[in-house]
């Protein structure tokens, strides 16, 4: 499981591990951290490294299954990915008002991982949005913005980076991504008996495949509001930090863009309304990467209306019967994407995308 029998699945035996590793005299404190399920994951405090000013940071160890769910399992080498990733994208986009933390050592052997902490102060975006307090249109318009120049510029930068496409070619992620959204949605239609589900099926068999035989461009491969951390939520104007890199990999950039704008949705149907940020999310992308294609437009929505229909009913949005009104917009989502029925989004927060397609 680990090196030199410590078992780093618990804080004891990590603690052991960082000690006999860094010559400590004491124990670190470690605080298990929660949100995430792939790893176990740690704050750290009481470790010098060198060059590092900061007096806390995150340690994250990957073992071969889902740490949350110990039955499924999940290759070791994300991590590698997740370090190749993190660090070309600070290499490259790092200057800019969104990025990825950084990387402070990475012990391949143990899969330990030890990076920036975002402070024990920070928040997630689907928390932030989530609060009772009305967020100013500007506000939202800024984050917008930043997250869609982000990943609209990851985009760009994967497609003329060949020294990035050889090293993350990580099959095991397409997999992944296939399976737990366009492969559950047989499932969701006998569930919800969704209504004239052949097209359905076509464009879920359509574009599950798509993912796996045609890679792009770099992509996130797990962009949504739960891995994108504000360190300083009464202060946004720090740089906000896109965690969770295991499976990125050279993929289809549309599903990036529908995975957010999905979770983004669900956050202004079902907490407060964030109209400013999806929309200056779609300006901002399709200026940072115009390269995108109608068919990346069509994967996009289709890919958020699928996962309206697979993720939303099943992760606390709503009750039974909002999720058989969710699950239908969804199939509305993709049903119209399929057909290329871009008239039709007109009404839709996302008409912004399809706007060249009219």
């Amino acid at each position: 499981m680990a090196s030199n029998d410590m078992d780093l699945t618990t804080t004891a035996g990590m603690q052991n591990w960082l000690q006999q590793t860094y010559h400590l005299a004491d124990k670190p404190h470690l605080e298990e951290l929660a949100g995430g399920t792939a790893n176990f994951v740690w704050r750290a405090t009481g470790i010098e490294l060198p060059g590092v000013k900061s007096t806390s940071l995150v340690i994250k160890h990957a073992e071969p299954f889902v740490a949350g769910a110990r039955q499924w399992p999940f290759d070791v080498k994300r991590m590698t990915f997740e370090v190749e990733a993190m660090a070309f994208v600070n290499q490259h986009l790092g200057a800019s008002q969104v990025r990825a933390p950084t990387v402070y050592a990475y012990y391949d052997e143990a899969k330990v991982l030890l990076m920036e902490d975002a402070g024990d102060q920070s928040e997630n975006l689907k928390a932030f949005c989530s609060g009772t307090r009305p967020l100013p249109s500007d506000l939202l318009t800024r984050l917008g913005t930043s997250l869609g120049q982000f990943i609209g510029s990851l985009h760009t930068l994967g497609e003329h980076a060949d020294e990035i496409k050889d090293r993350l070619h990580n099959h095991k992620a397409l997999i992944m991504s296939k399976a737990v959204v366009y492969d559950r949605l047989p499932a969701v239609l006998n569930e919800f008996k969704v209504s004239d589900p052949e097209d359905i099926r076509a464009a879920g068999d359509y574009f599950g495949q798509l993912l796996l035989s045609q890679p792009k461009t770099l992509c996130m491969g797990d962009y949504w509001s739960g891995n994108i951390l504000i360190p300083h939520p009464t202060d946004v104007s720090s740089p906000l930090l896109v965690v969770d890199w295991e499976l990125s990999r050279i993929g289809q950039p549309g599903m990036d863009i529908g995975q957010f704008l999905a979770e983004a949705y669900c956050l202004h149907i079902y907490r407060q309304p964030i109209q400013d940020l999806l929309i200056s999310f779609q300006h901002a992308y399709l200026k940072a990467y115009p390269a995108c294609s109608k068919r990346d437009i069509q994967c996009a929505l289709v890919h958020l209306g699928a996962h309206l229909m697979v993720w939303t009913p099943k992760t606390g949005w709503t009750d039974q019967e909002g999720a058989q009104q969710i699950v239908e917009l969804g199939a509305d989502y993709v049903r119209h994407a399929w057909i290329g029925d871009w008239p039709w989004f007109r009404t839709t927060p996302f008409v912004i995308l399809v706007e060249s397609l009219i």
